[in-house]
Order: C-alpha cells, then structure tokens, then sequence
C-alpha cells in the first residue's frame, strides 16, 4: 500500500511539474549566439597550461537546454527533491543539481550556444535560491552533525566556484578571436556566474554563526574550543582541502593571465609603444604572483592571486588606471586587516602614476593638433 502511494503520489507529481518545466522554459528570453572556441593559439598559453587551470572538455553535465528531454529532466529533478527525506537531503541535492546546470553553461559555451547557456543559468539561480532557504531551515538535533553537514555543503560550492573560474579563463584565454558584442556576452556570463553564490555563501556564514552558539551551549564549550571544533571539521570533511585546491588553482590562472599580459606587452613594443609602465605594471602582478605562492593561508593566497589577475587583466584595458586604483585600495584593506602588502601598494602607486602622467600628456597633445 505504501509503495503504491508513493507512485500515485510521483505520477501526480510528474505531470504537474513537467508542465511547469515547460511552461518555465519557454518563457526564458535567449541571449545572442557567440563563436566561442578555447584555445591557446592567439594567447601564448600553451595547452597544458590550459588543461592545468580548467576542467576536462568531457565534463560536460547531463542533457542541455537544447534537448526536448531537458524539460523533463529538470521535472525528474524535483520530483527527486520532493521525494528527499529531510532539508539537508534537499540541501544536496540541491547543490548537485545546480553543478549540473554549471556544467552545461560551459559546455554550451564552449558549443556556441549562448542562448542555451543563458537558459542553463537562470536555472540555476532558480535552484541556488532555493538551496539558500533550505539550509537556513537544517535544524538537527545534533550539533556536531548539523556543522558537519554545513562544511559538506560549503565545501561543494567551494568545488563549484573554482569551476565557474574555470569560464573566465577560457574567455581570457580567447579573448583575441572575439568579437566585442561576443567579449561582452561572455563576460556578461563569467559576472553571473561570480555572483550566483554570493548570497548563499553569506547565508551560510549566518548559519554557521548559529550553528557555533548552538555548539557552544549543548557541549558546554569555550569559543575556542568550539573553533577548534569547526576547525577540525573542515579538515575531516574535506572543506579546507577544497578551500586550498581552489586557492592554488587561482594563483595558476593568475600565472595564465599574467602571460597573456606579457604577450599583448610584447606586441604593443613591436608596434612603437611605450610600454614602461605596463611592464612596471607587470612585474608587480608576477611579484603578487609569487608572494601568494609562498602563503600557507588560503584566504590570503586567494585575495592575492585575485588581485594579480586583475592587474595583469588592466594592461589590456582603456581603463587601466581605474581598474588598479580599485586593486590599490583593496590591498589597502588588506594591509588594515594585517596583511603584508605595502610593498604592492607602494609599486602599483608608481604605476598608476605614470599611466595618469601618460594619459595626460596624450590629452595635451591632442589639444595641440585640435
């Protein structure tokens, strides 16, 4: 009698949530096609630097947006979801639905199909809201397994974060065989795709701060004691080693955006440019480079290799002034939280000012001829 419930109950499920999917999926607005490949030739990355900071070309997700059967596939997931035992079941399946979606935006990149990848994202904000309130409400009975269960989840949105870099280093990567309407679109993806986690991630941070006073009141336990706690969690559970992996994976796409950066210098001397503070500019992301390759704190190395990139990405940029100007004043917060970084500070100063001198005697100039 059971088991016959429980089909009634996925049949009815089934046939109203197919035509939600439907109905969902039809209404999604497609974005513009773009003519997307990855490869190094135009870069002067070589492919296993490629290979080295991206995920395989074979991890590709389950059925994609352009599949009749993808309706049907997303109904199938949340018949799963209604048929989960208890928040944090959901919780994961949750989260595994939406490294799915993940998944399928890049391959569709990498496809050329943009307006697929566009339906894949907005399905997966869909999923990642719903993720967000169903860990606010995990309320175990243990303390201990409630913060194991947290770091789980945490640690696979670690994992997922460090591959949704993966998409912006592809652009990167290609950004020479790019339209600018293309270079847009992708870029318009690579925000999206940044941005998808914050509010979780911060929804998470609350929830462990709850889970902390719940420790610490049903063990009867100092707040160092119940760090140390968390701590050793994040270790057994594999959440610290996920916060490392992604932490040194950052600082080898920095080391790509880096090279990348040196090509487009190279050039830029060949045609007669002065290139004196784009190399000073250069030289400070590399030293940025290998001072987060000597940190042992992964926070620290991700801030870090952060920042070189995003300086390493400004030697390419008309607004390059600007774009180091922000990375001066977060390394300037940094320095405030404790972080050694006057020595960045003082050298990207230098660069800034040059560039602002550059920029100031070309405005002259054209005031002349005008």
């Amino acid at each position: 009698m059971k088991t016959l419930l429980i089909a009634l109950i996925a049949v009815l499920l089934l046939t109203s949530t197919v035509a939600l999917a439907v109905a969902q999926d039809e209404v999604i607005t497609s974005g513009t096609n773009g003519s997307i490949t990855v490869t190094a030739e135009e870069s002067g990355v070589t492919d296993a630097e490629v290979a080295d900071v991206t995920l395989p070309e074979n991890e590709t997700g389950g059925i994609g947006p352009e599949n009749p059967l993808w309706g049907l596939d997303r109904a199938l997931e949340r018949i799963q979801l209604a048929l989960a035992l208890n928040k944090s079941e959901k919780a994961r399946m949750g989260l595994a639905h939406a490294r799915e979606r993940l998944l399928e935006v890049r391959a569709r990149i990498q496809a050329k199909r943009l307006d697929q990848a566009e339906k894949a994202l907005q399905n997966r904000e869909r999923i990642l809201e719903e993720a967000k309130a169903r860990i606010n409400e995990i309320e175990l009975e243990n303390a201990t397994e409630e913060a194991e269960t947290e770091a789980e989840l945490e640690k696979e949105l670690e994992e997922q974060d460090n591959e949704a870099d993966d998409v912006e280093t592809e652009i990167e990567i290609e950004d020479a065989n790019l339209t600018e309407t293309q270079r847009t679109e992708l870029l318009q993806v690579r925000d999206r795709l940044k941005n998808q986690t914050q509010d979780l991630k911060q929804a998470m941070e609350a929830k462990r701060d709850r889970t902390k006073i719940k420790l610490k009141a049903s063990l009867n336990k100092t707040d160092a004691e119940v760090e140390q706690m968390l701590e050793n969690i994040a270790n057994e559970t594999g959440l610290e080693k996920a916060k490392e992996t992604r932490a040194r994976a950052m600082v080898k796409r920095a080391e790509v955006f880096a090279k990348i950066a040196e090509k487009r210098i190279e050039k830029a001397e060949a045609m007669g440019a002065d290139i004196t503070a784009l190399k000073e500019a250069l030289e400070n992301a590399k030293a940025m480079i290998s001072q987060a390759n000597s940190s042992a704190d992964p926070k620290e190395i991700r801030e870090i290799a952060q920042e070189a990139k995003e300086v390493a990405r400004a030697i390419k940029r008309e607004n390059a002034i600007q774009v180091i100007a922000k990375v001066i004043a977060k390394l300037e917060e940094k320095q405030g939280e404790g972080s050694n970084v006057s020595n960045a500070i003082s050298k990207l100063t230098a660069v800034q000012t040059k560039l602002e001198a550059k920029r100031g005697a070309e405005v002259n100039a054209t005031n002349k001829t005008a």
